[in-house]
């Protein structure tokens, strides 16, 4: 038996996406990215930028068992930017300015010493003390790690390039350390229609590989007359996700086949995420 996957929370923070304001493409990226390196999503959330909302909803990650959390948005210089002050509270620690970040801002703005930083920078500098620091390259607010009851709380910058470039730098290798498990996944067209003709195939293929997660794009017209399918699975190591991956392609077509139906490649130049 394979090991369990790391439970992963994600949220979103900020008034402005839980209104419809400013779109969420952050979580819908990390959670693509949190599946190919081997963590299972179980919860998407939004929140609103207020303290005792984000205090209740992250100590419920806690109780939940969540074994890592990923938050973004929450550490620029304005008012309703709490979430390194919400960590924090939970670790029950200061805010600090660390010696890394300073030292950084000085560096990549040019002053002459730390005296000659700004108060909106020295906000954003800001993290729980006994966190570990994220230097952003592309931006200003440092990401932020810190463990709280037996989960990992990782914040990252709300800008999408900014969250991007922390998560490459930061956090995925030290997630494909974490996860016992990795993903293989791979998009496929099916020449049939519609996805309640196809559901039955792909149940069996399901019930025939537990893990394994076969859902049809509905909406996704490549081709007339056929229907776009996700496959992912997981394995032990990527070797065995991709095996495991080319089995469950195989039982599929042969399932299809049973029935005069085929299954061909996505166009490369067509397939988005």
């Amino acid at each position: 038996m394979s090991p369990k996957p790391l439970n992963v929370e994600l949220y979103a923070i900020g008034t402005e996406v839980v209104y419809g304001l400013t779109l969420d493409t952050n979580t819908h990226w990390l959670a693509q990215e949190v599946v190919r390196l081997g963590g299972d999503v179980r919860r998407v959330t939004k929140l609103h930028d207020e303290f005792d909302v984000m205090v209740d909803a992250f100590g419920e990650s806690v109780s939940r068992g969540a074994d890592l959390v990923i938050s973004t948005g929450g550490l620029g210089p304005t008012q309703d930017d709490v979430t390194a002050g919400v960590l924090a509270r939970l670790t029950d620690s200061d805010l600090i300015q660390p010696d890394e970040v300073l030292d950084d801002y000085v560096r990549r703005r040019g002053v002459g010493s730390r005296a000659d930083l700004n108060p909106t920078l020295m906000q954003m500098a800001s993290v729980p003390a006994g966190a570990d620091v994220l230097i952003n390259g592309a931006g200003w607010a440092p990401g932020i790690r810190v463990p709280v009851s037996g989960t990992t709380f990782i914040a990252l910058a709300g800008p999408p390039r900014e969250m991007k470039s922390l998560f490459t730098d930061h956090v995925a290798h030290y997630l494909a350390e974490l996860s016992p498990s990795k993903s293989a996944s791979t998009r496929r067209l099916v020449s049939i229609p519609a996805e309640s003709r196809i559901a039955p195939y792909m149940d069996a293929v399901m019930e025939a590989f537990p893990g394994a997660y076969v859902k049809a794009r509905i909406a996704d017209r490549r081709r007339e007359g056929w229907t776009a399918v996700d496959v992912l699975v997981t394995g032990d190591g990527e070797v065995e996700a991709a095996a495991m991956l080319e089995r469950v392609l195989e039982d599929f077509g042969v399932r299809l086949a049973v029935d005069d139906h085929t299954m061909d490649a996505y166009p490369e130049d067509e397939a988005a995420g």
